[in-house]
């Protein structure tokens, strides 16, 4: 983790130039490392950090990986995907998602403390014009806290991204 940290610098996301594409074998040994370091005294901001070089640096098939993983139902890994490693990605789109994993993410928008403006949520990134307009915008009429603070958030959000 030390030596990762140093080449991974103080940002976040970090910025590693000529790193080109990356080959890092199975997620499934990365994620369990990410999860163990996560609650660690510096893990949250190493795993945040670490998040964004698997989007920038690794070829489709295993960015797909990841989305598959959090695609099934029983996954240990999905809060860990959702904060800090599916955020990152720009081409994901919420047609990538299995309706379970759909109902996770807003589930998600639930939770107090879960949306803020300086970080990317992953709906926020993900969710489509159709999505907003069929799945989100709905959702506003009847939103409780924290709810209704949180879908603010990630229509801003999700408005910027699609320029709006």
């Amino acid at each position: 983790m030390e030596l990762a940290s140093t080449l991974l610098g103080g940002s976040c996301p970090p910025d590693v130039p000529n790193l080109g594409n990356q080959e890092i074998g199975q997620i499934d040994w990365w994620l369990e490392w990410m999860l163990e370091v996560v609650s660690t005294e510096k893990g949250y901001w190493f795993v945040n950090q670490l998040g964004s070089p698997f989007a920038e640096h690794l070829n489709g098939e295993m960015q797909d990986e990841f989305v598959t993983e959090f695609n099934k139902s029983g996954s240990k890994f999905r809060r860990l995907l959702l904060y800090m490693v599916l955020p990152y990605p720009s081409d994901i789109t919420t047609e990538a998602f299995s309706e379970d994993a759909i109902s996770f993410l807003l589930a998600d928008l639930s939770r107090e403390g879960r949306i803020s403006p300086f970080e990317r949520h992953l709906l926020s990134q993900a969710a489509t014009e159709q999505f907003v307009t069929e799945r989100l915008l709905p959702r506003l009429p009847d939103a409780k806290q924290p709810l209704l603070q949180n879908l603010r958030e990630v229509l801003r959000q999700a408005g910027s991204h699609h320029g709006r």
